[in-house]
């Protein structure tokens, strides 16, 4: 084989990224004991998107988090991708910052 032959490297999407961190974060919040059930949440901005959120959606336990559960919301908390509500305090909170 030779170094022609390899496939040519991809820079990963942004915002495929921020969902496998989002997750990450989730699982490792559980791991270390940091969750007290459903009603706490993470949120991160989307990757160059103005006014838009990734959120893990209401009512699933951030052990079960992947990335491909994910949704995103704007600022007045409605669900622009994906399925699922936003839990209305991680709009309040997070949307005005």
């Amino acid at each position: 084989m030779t170094v022609h032959s390899l496939a040519p490297s991809r820079t990963p999407d942004p915002v495929q990224q921020a969902r496998i961190h989002l997750a990450a974060a989730l699982r490792l919040a559980v791991l270390h004991e940091l969750d007290e059930g459903i009603d706490n949440h993470f949120t991160v901005a989307v990757p160059g998107q103005r006014d838009r959120y990734l959120i893990l959606p209401f009512g699933l336990h951030w052990s079960e988090a992947k990335a491909s559960d994910m949704i995103v919301f704007d600022e007045a908390g409605r669900t622009i991708e994906g399925q699922g509500v936003v839990e209305l305090s991680a709009q309040c909170i997070h949307a005005p910052i």
